[in-house]
């Protein structure tokens, strides 16, 4: 279990949604919602038998990129009139090792510029998914590392961090 608190940077935690229930593998959506931004937290296991707890894993870096596909692929749905990656990188440090493999896209609805950030990591046999989407502003990527770091202290409340500033 991780223990998801009631606010993260200032977002409200949404209502739980149990996926299992009807989707078994998809496991459990958690939004966090605040005046301009908004995160989901996405924990499941896709059904596997088993999924690695590190990040660097081929299992996880194949989940990362079709989850990054999927994302390119809300332009052809129709979601959104534009998306395209702006940015790849991992979060960590040398003393913790990676922890979230990430991707910044830069998309368009509606006529409205806005940035969605792609947090995935493992965790005790899940995918730990973020969303993070937020409008475009020049502190948008710090907002969504605060967020996601945030969260792995939640994941490793153990590990010893350095602060990323």
């Amino acid at each position: 279990r991780i223990p998801l608190p009631e606010t993260i940077c200032g977002l409200t935690r949404g209502e739980i949604t149990n996926n299992e229930l009807t989707n078994p593998g998809l496991g459990y959506t958690v939004p966090y919602n605040g005046p301009e931004q908004k995160a989901t937290i996405y924990i499941y296991d896709l059904g596997l038998a088993t999924v690695p707890d590190d990040p660097t894993t081929e299992v996880v870096r194949k989940h990362f990129n079709d989850s990054i596909a999927q994302i390119i692929e809300t332009k052809s749905a129709g979601f959104y009139s534009n998306v395209e990656i702006k940015n790849k990188f991992g979060t960590g440090d040398p003393a913790t090792g990676v922890e979230f493999l990430c991707c910044e896209f830069r998309a368009l609805e509606k006529g409205k510029e806005f940035e969605t950030f792609l947090f995935l990591t493992s965790h005790s046999e899940h995918f730990v998914k973020v969303r993070f989407t937020t409008s475009m502003h020049v502190r948008s990527s710090i907002y969504a590392r605060e967020f996601a770091d945030s969260v792995a202290k939640l994941l490793w409340p153990e590990r010893k961090r350095r602060d990323l500033q």
